[in-house]
């Protein structure tokens, strides 16, 4: 496989050509460059922001490149060019200058800016992630939701070794139900429902982990031993089938295609206040045509105030919703999504809505 990027020594410049900023056109940000080196650390979002004022169009303007194996990766020391095409912007890693399109603009002193290809250095093995994976990681490998009928058809804890009734790192469980043998497994707890905001009814419900075990021997019951353990594993525990890290490398930001309008039913932190970064769930899944890159608004749930202008007993007011921020889907299950708040303007908290963002 061909890898190529670029090695540049430049000074950022501004695009002498508007862009239309009205309507479904891409509108880019003020301050954009006409180049960007992708730095370590950098998220797709981050650099998303810079070109873009909406950066959920990232989808619409970027071609991937055509060198690698995944042409949308994007790597550590990778140049991304700002050009125009058939009177829309777009982003690529193809120099505009090298097809004949001089840049509009120079180096700090005047002087041109010299580009000129090298093979790409660095740990090839590490592209960006979308959005910062340190702070989600956690619910990409680990059970989130389940349902009863995951549950009661999952095996399950019956005893500990020397009649323990609670087990921890290297403990010897007994396990039954067990019809697929693998060799590892999650254990999970079932904990609180998620509920529908409107109509109650029940979603799904969280998957307190446990901890992780290793097949040891086969039988009824089976042998497995606890090698990692977040609490004390218990008589009635489930083990589901250790999950794949999904590829948060691979997931670009998008608006949905329908409208989509939920409600945030749950910050993971237990807390009711909200704030960038934080994950909370969303009482849409999959069913409803969610999904991994999705990019919500978030709108602050509105107030009821009385009207005594127009007469002296008053008349009650629902006041408009006011958007105040971005949420970012990065797990979808059935019913519910995971997401992160990628930005808040405003105090963000439970029961605010989430929909498909507006086109301005």
């Amino acid at each position: 496989m061909k890898l190529k990027s670029i090695a540049i020594v430049f000074a950022l410049t501004i695009f002498s050509t508007a862009f239309a900023e009205q309507g479904n056109e891409i509108a880019l940000s003020p301050n954009h460059p006409d180049q960007y080196i992708v730095k370590k650390g950098d998220t797709l979002w981050d650099i998303a922001e810079t070109f873009l004022r909406d950066p959920w169009r990232w989808k619409d303007i970027w071609e991937g490149n055509s060198q690698i194996e995944n042409p949308d990766l994007i790597y550590p020391g990778d140049v991304i060019y700002l050009s125009e095409k058939d009177g829309h912007p777009v982003l690529s890693m193809r120099n505009p200058g090298e097809n004949g399109t001089s840049l509009s603009g120079s180096g700090e002193d005047g002087s041109l800016v010299k580009i000129t290809p090298s093979i790409r250095q660095g740990d090839l093995s590490s592209p960006i992630p979308t959005i910062p994976i340190s702070v989600i990681r956690p619910f990409l490998s680990k059970p989130s939701v389940v349902t009863n009928d995951t549950l009661d058809s999952a095996p399950y804890i019956v005893s500990f070794q020397d009649g323990h009734l609670l087990g921890g790192s290297d403990s010897i469980v007994y396990v039954r139900n067990l019809d697929d043998v693998t060799a590892d497994f999650d254990i999970v707890r079932k904990g609180n429902p998620y509920r529908h905001h409107q109509t109650g009814k029940i979603l799904g419900y969280e998957a307190l982990y446990v901890g992780k075990a290793q097949f040891l021997r086969d039988g009824d019951p089976a042998t497995f031993k606890l090698v990692t353990s977040e609490r004390d594993a218990r008589i009635g525990d489930r083990l589901i089938h250790s999950g794949m890290e999904k590829g948060l490398f691979e997931i670009q930001p998008h608006v949905p295609e329908s409208d989509i309008h939920g409600t945030i039913i749950r910050v993971v932190d237990g807390v009711s206040q909200i704030g960038q970064h934080a994950v909370v769930v969303i009482d849409m899944g999959s069913k409803e045509g969610v999904e991994s890159g999705h990019v919500l608004s978030i709108f602050q749930s509105s107030d009821t105030v009385r009207d005594r202008v127009i007469n002296d007993a008053g008349e009650w007011v629902k006041l408009p919703q006011e958007e105040a921020g971005l949420l970012m889907i990065f797990r979808s299950f059935d019913h519910v999504s995971f997401g992160l708040v990628m930005d808040a303007t405003r105090a963000l908290h439970l029961s605010d809505t989430v929909r498909t963002p507006p086109l301005y």
